[in-house]
């Protein structure tokens, strides 16, 4: 109960409460018009002004004069507000007849309270249905005090006024609006907790030309804090009747407290985008010498999408680190997209297209990976060397190449370069040495080695062989 009078008094916070009336008045002075609105502070206080009908006093403060004003109870106004043709003001009268003249639970009678308070500051059928509204008009100019309590009582607030000091509704410029493509919405949002004081609710006019606006939602956006959000300062609305590809203008028009239209907020401009909803895949990929053809295509989900262009990304991982490749114009949902590659055979890719709209919304395809097999024979050791020490013991080392995919090497050997060289590893060597046992009572005197790489697509090497004498 006392966050719902906490919000309500906050409408009205422009002037000091008297908290023993239970009532808190605000004015607006307009030409030869003075607008009174009231709330109470609580359920049971609105109740009973339902029930007792209000006095107003207004107080000339240069003769003292005076003279009352009586707002009836709602029993003695209910049945001139029966005349009224509007079906919600009929529908109203009996929810407010059930809570005077019946037993009301709490809860019911606090979700009235709330509901129909805060109506009153946007909608002047509520307020005068509530007894919460005068106007006084035809008021000879001068300083004029007003005085309000319960029908009865003696406790009342009251605040000044000088009609010849008109009040002036405060204009606001800070509406913004963005277009959310993903959930097809244009979101709206303005500053409204330093126009608390002045507006209880607030107009969203759309336009499709500048011109001629329309309002587009009932009942008026309210500005709310809660528990959860105490230092909201915000309001938002969400427009989802929205079509890509058009353009849309927005303005809010502020209520005030007196049901009476405020101030116009600045325009804001927001745009759809077009957006791609269909499948953007990659369909083969080609190898041409050094160049792979990447052909993708984008299948729409509704009529009229379509891809203006495709971008290829390349990473060698799956999921992380790729790279633009090029962007490929399109006017026929699919495209051809070429990449070099460093090698003729043995490259492995992650390839990813993007579908791109003509707004550059984006559809990325799932990762497609693509690999050749390695043809390509590695490249030779270098700086092949061999000693043979007095035991007969061969020592031969080198120097790997540059290639990535080394998986060994492979030794032979003769005795006399008229004879084949035979391998004398039996499996692949992984270090830069090896060494060799061979015979000191051998007939020949000189023994000849050679060495070749292996990759890991086990392609050899040409044999490196330079000689090496006993």
């Amino acid at each position: 109960m006392k966050k719902l009078t906490l919000i309500l008094i906050l409408f009205f916070s422009s002037l000091t409460f008297a908290q023993d009336a239970g009532i808190k008045m605000i004015k607006f002075v307009k030409k030869d018009t003075v607008q009174l609105r009231w709330a109470t502070t609580s359920a049971d206080n609105f109740l009973k002004g339902l029930k007792q009908g209000y006095e107003i006093q207004r107080v000339n403060q240069v003769d003292q004069s005076e003279e009352t004003i009586i707002i009836a109870s709602f029993n003695e106004r209910k049945q001139s507000l029966k005349n009224s043709k509007d079906s919600s003001a009929l529908f109203l009268i009996e929810m407010l007849n059930d809570a005077v003249n019946q037993p009301v639970e709490d809860i019911v009678l606090t979700n009235l309270y709330f509901m129909l308070s805060l109506a009153a500051s946007n909608d002047r059928m509520v307020a005068i249905l509530t007894g919460t509204f005068y106007e006084d008009v035809n008021l000879p100019n001068g300083n004029y005090k007003y005085r309000i309590k319960y029908k009865g009582d003696k406790m009342y607030d009251e605040i000044s006024v000088n009609t010849k000091s008109l009040d002036k509704n405060p204009q606001f410029k800070t509406l913004t609006g963005e277009s959310r493509i993903d959930l097809k919405e244009v979101y709206l949002t303005w500053e409204a907790e330093v126009l608390n004081a002045n507006y209880g609710g607030y107009w969203v006019m759309k336009s499709e030309d500048k011109i001629n606006y329309r309002r587009i939602n009932k009942p008026p956006v309210l500005y709310f804090t809660s528990e959860f959000e105490p230092e909201k300062t915000i309001v938002n609305f969400v427009d989802t009747v929205v079509v890509e590809g058009k353009t849309y203008y927005y303005k809010i028009q502020a209520i005030n407290h007196f049901a009476d239209k405020g101030e116009e907020s600045n325009q804001v401009e927001v745009y759809i985008q077009k957006q791609l909803t269909g499948l953007c895949k990659i369909d083969t990929i080609k190898r041409v010498d050094l160049i792979r053809e990447i052909y993708g295509t984008y299948i729409p989900n509704h009529e009229g999408e379509k891809a203006a262009a495709f971008i290829l990304y390349r990473s060698a991982y799956h999921d992380s680190l790729y790279e633009f490749v090029d962007k490929f114009e399109s006017n026929n949902d699919s495209c051809m997209i070429q990449f070099k590659a460093e090698i003729p055979t043995g490259d492995r890719h992650f390839f990813k297209l993007a579908a791109l709209s003509e707004d550059s919304d984006t559809l990325y395809s799932y990762p497609t990976y693509y690999f050749t097999l390695d043809q390509e024979p590695p490249a030779e050791p270098t700086d092949f060397k061999g000693e043979i020490d007095s035991l007969g013991v061969a020592t031969l080392t080198w120097t790997p190449p540059a290639d990535k995919d080394i998986q060994g090497y492979r030794i032979y050997r003769t005795n006399t370069l008229r004879e084949e060289f035979v391998e004398i590893t039996t499996a692949l060597k992984t270090d830069l040495i090896y060494r060799d046992t061979l015979y000191l009572d051998n007939l020949s005197s000189e023994v000849y080695y050679r060495i070749r790489t292996v990759d890991l697509n086990y392609n050899n090497s040409q044999l490196f062989h330079p000689p090496l004498g006993n």
